[in-house]
């Protein structure tokens, strides 16, 4: 079970990740090495691959940062990423071949297709830019900005209705308008018990 807040929470961790690339040895054009991925920083790129099946964490953003971490250049580190994406989407679309039947093939449908395509297209090709730019960090902040609004705004109705719930039974709830009752005491007593002797108790 992953609570109420454990989304917004892994999305943070997103965004602690993409910061601290900023300090990552790969980040720097100068001192990444290039096309060589040795075994070990392929294995670290694959478990960075494995967290990010929590839900909030970024797939490419977690690979990505992982492999800058081992000193592979950005743009090599794109290329790995993308290749590593291929084997899971290749995998799901396996899985969910059988589901074909079902899609309504719409104009609708095609044009969502066709826009999802697209604007795939443009952010992998911002990505790449950014990275080759050493600006990968800069996701950072607008990252942790979706977190923490997420997290405050479903926070904020629990808040409201605790309180007012509180405010309630205060100014006076159905124990304490019954004369005599305890305060600490289940609520209805009586109706309780009624309803335990009804059809089928």
């Amino acid at each position: 079970n992953y609570g109420s807040d454990g989304l917004q929470v892994c999305t943070l961790l997103t965004a602690a990740i993409l910061l601290r690339t900023r300090w990552a040895p790969g980040a720097r054009a100068d001192r990444g090495t290039g096309a060589v991925i040795t075994v070990r920083s392929a294995l670290g790129i694959g478990f960075a691959q494995a967290v990010a099946i929590l839900p909030g964490v970024s797939r490419s953003g977690s690979t990505i940062a992982a492999a800058l971490w081992a000193g592979v250049a950005p743009a090599r580190a794109a290329e790995f990423s993308f290749l590593m994406a291929v084997i899971v989407i290749a995998g799901s679309g396996v899985l969910e071949a059988r589901n074909l039947d079902a899609i309504p093939m719409t104009p609708g449908f095609v044009a969502a297709f066709l826009a999802a395509l697209v604007s795939g297209v443009l952010a992998i090709r911002l990505l790449v830019w950014l990275l080759r730019k050493q600006r990968l960090h800069h996701f950072a902040p607008y990252v942790a900005a979706v977190g923490l609004f997420t997290l405050l705004w479903f926070r904020c109705p629990a808040r409201g209705s605790s309180g007012t719930t509180a405010s309630t039974r205060r100014r006076g709830s159905p124990t304490s308008s019954v004369p005599g009752a305890s305060r600490t005491a289940r609520p209805w007593p009586r109706a309780s018990r009624a309803a335990d002797t009804g059809p089928g108790a």
